[in-house]
């Protein structure tokens, strides 16, 4: 069961329902099939979780800690429109290598969740906040006095681009979303 020794049984719950929760969302998956998919039993489950809501919690809380680690990997280390490029280029990557199937697992989720829990609801907010925060701080770096409504734009843009990769399962509306964003948008030496 353990694949690998350094990492708890909750930590396994929690990426397995991750990686079902992308791929067939979460309205569609159940505890069994993540116990399944694991091969541990039911009480398991309820050792470390009170419901499926709070396993959902514990998901979008992985997500958080993915994008707190791509956005230190780029543009902490390079708080500039260079380091804005690679964060992008660094999620649209991780998509092709999916065949651009799943799409962002917290635009899912956003679209999903959203109307059915309170908690959820507000882990997602806070998820979309910190991403358009820390673009934001690049932005104010560059000059742009608009910072955090364009920041805005920037993410709704993003999720936007990924959904249409999703419908059209090919890259052309990344490669669109990089040109307009970097082109015409903002660009180096403004």
């Amino acid at each position: 069961m353990n694949k690998n020794n350094n990492i708890s049984r909750k930590e396994l719950i929690i990426k397995t329902a991750a990686k079902l929760f992308h791929l067939k969302g979460y309205n569609n998956v159940g505890i069994q099939m993540i116990l399944n998919e694991l091969n541990i039993p039911k009480g398991s489950f309820y050792n470390y979780f009170s419901s499926k809501e709070e396993l959902l919690l514990e998901v979008i809380n992985l997500h958080f800690e993915d994008l707190k680690n791509i956005i230190n990997m780029s543009i902490r280390k390079s708080p500039n429109i260079e380091g804005l490029k690679e964060l992008f280029n660094f999620y649209f990557e991780r998509y092709k290598e999916l065949n651009y199937y799943g799409g962002c697992p917290i635009g899912n989720l956003i679209l999903e969740i959203s109307d059915l829990s309170e908690k959820a609801r507000e882990k997602l907010l806070e998820w979309i906040t910190y991403f358009e925060n820390e673009i934001s701080i690049v932005l104010d770096n560059e000059g742009y006095e608009n910072s955090k409504s364009l920041a805005s734009f920037i993410v709704y843009s993003f999720e936007g681009a990924i959904l249409r990769a999703k419908v059209e399962k090919n890259s052309s509306a990344l490669i669109n979303f990089v040109e307009n964003i970097f082109n015409y948008l903002i660009k180096e030496g403004k």
